[in-house]
């Protein structure tokens, strides 16, 4: 809804924490399907040490990311960050951008995983009083 109430700022980096998510769900599935220990694994999953930025860059070089959702990622990535420690408000092109690929990666998410297709909602904005 924040999209739908022009709060550009609040659904950007709702959609980048969806999205980082989503990255993050990938590596560990990657580590996962490689069989990495767990040691091993708990020490490529802390994000105080592997970025998202980190495992984008992995997750692109291993071919588990089209080069068109790289290429998205790392510019949101520049966005959020700028946001985030510059505190600059999120552009509407910029959240729209940010939402689009994050539903775009939720979908496919439930695709794999055998459920059903995700439904869109369309939210309307509405006069508070």
């Amino acid at each position: 809804t924040h999209m739908a109430e022009t709060e550009y700022t609040p659904a950007f980096l709702m959609a980048w924490s969806l999205l980082e998510r989503q990255v993050y769900a990938k590596w560990a599935d990657y580590l996962r399907g490689k069989r990495v220990d767990t040691k091993r694994f708990g020490k490529l999953m802390r994000t105080d040490r592997w970025s998202a930025d980190d495992v984008i860059e992995c997750l692109s070089l291993t071919n588990l990311i089209e080069s068109s959702d790289y290429a998205a990622l790392i510019r949101l990535k520049n966005h959020r960050n700028s946001i985030v420690h510059s505190g600059r408000p999120a552009s509407a092109s910029e959240a729209k951008e940010c939402l689009e690929l994050a539903e775009n990666w939720t979908a496919r998410s439930i695709e794999e995983q055998g459920l059903k297709t995700l439904k869109k909602l369309e939210f309307v904005r509405i006069m508070r009083i």
